[in-house]
């Protein structure tokens, strides 16, 4: 049901120019596969399904890189809802500056249950929840966008690898750290990591992670 909301937000998208989606199903023991079909045969967009059999988050998200034939690569969690600006807000940065190789949006969160009263604000960022600023503002180090909302200018992946795939949940181990690897090489090749709050996603949190 995550997966059917997140392509849905995908179909709502004000985006005039074409676009593709694709699933990456990561060995899954659900119904990612029959969800997927069905989207392909509702949505006006091209969506395809991809089965990556060997596990790790940056195995599925260095599949999608190499699956992707568009000239930028958005990625969006299966348990996240895009805003219908999201393409359009994350393209319109990418080309107004040539130098823009990785875009982060907001990241609010759609709380199981309600938002726990005793979190902190400072470890609002432990559940991905984003809001870095009010406007559009470049990210220096050691701040970074958060994988549930993230893109890429896909010919940035012709100069570095993609993500390591040492790094990154592989099942129930949480190792990560794979993001900020990247986007530390990102900016070692002299690209600029732009944040936006105009294309903003919604990620459930459920209750068992609080």
């Amino acid at each position: 049901s995550d997966l059917r909301e997140a392509l849905q937000s995908l179909a709502r998208q004000k985006f005039p120019a074409p676009y593709e989606v694709i699933v990456v199903d990561n060995r899954s023991a659900d119904r990612t596969k029959q969800v997927t079909l069905e989207a392909q045969a509702q949505m006006q967009v091209p969506v395809r399904y991809v089965y990556e059999e060997r596990l790790g988050l940056s195995v599925a998200r260095n599949r999608a890189i190499r699956e992707a034939e568009g000239e930028y690569i958005l990625f969006l969690d299966d348990d996240a809802a895009a805003s219908a600006d999201w393409i359009g807000e994350i393209v319109r940065l990418f080309e107004r500056d040539a130098d823009v190789g990785c875009v982060g949006g907001k990241i609010e969160p759609a709380w199981e249950g309600g938002a726990p009263a005793w979190l902190p604000a400072e470890n609002r960022t432990l559940y991905s929840i984003l809001d870095y600023a009010s406007e559009i503002k470049e990210m220096h180090a050691p701040d970074i966008p958060f994988g549930a909302n993230m893109a890429f200018r896909a010919s940035l992946f012709e100069h570095i690898a993609a993500f390591r795939e040492d790094l990154g949940r592989v099942g129930s181990n949480l190792l990560s750290n794979e993001e900020s690897e990247l986007i530390a090489r990102v900016r070692g090749q002299g690209w600029k990591v732009v944040y936006t709050p105009h294309a903003s996603v919604l990620h459930k949190i459920p209750r068992n992670r609080i």
